[in-house]
């Protein structure tokens, strides 16, 4: 299976109007700056087309297969790890947007 992040670089240099997104990224799989930087990049890159959908990362074989931390009770991990690594992503979205219409 094709890393999604990479995948959509791919199609942003091999296309121009397709909207790029991978419906949702698991925020537990990788570090949240991480993720908003690749996010950002792809957005930048693609002049605009990529979208960024969220969640809270269910799937105990997969959080173990790539080596991430897997907590057992998920109302832990929606309401700790993922409600900041989302308080992250607006943060880090509003000042990249207002840097944007700034100019800086």
């Amino acid at each position: 299976m094709l890393e999604g992040w990479t995948a959509l670089a791919y199609a942003a240099d091999r296309t121009h109007r397709i909207r790029l997104d991978t419906m949702v990224t698991g925020v537990t799989y990788r570090h949240p700056g991480i993720l908003i930087k690749t996010a950002t990049t792809l957005d930048v890159l693609s002049n605009g087309r990529a979208y960024f959908g969220v969640g809270a990362a269910w799937n105990e074989k997969e959080h173990r297969s790539l080596g991430a931390i897997w907590a057992n009770i998920i109302a832990t991990r929606c309401r700790g790890f993922s409600l900041g690594a989302i308080a992250l992503c607006l943060a880090f979205f509003w000042w990249y947007s207002a840097s944007l219409k700034l100019g800086v």
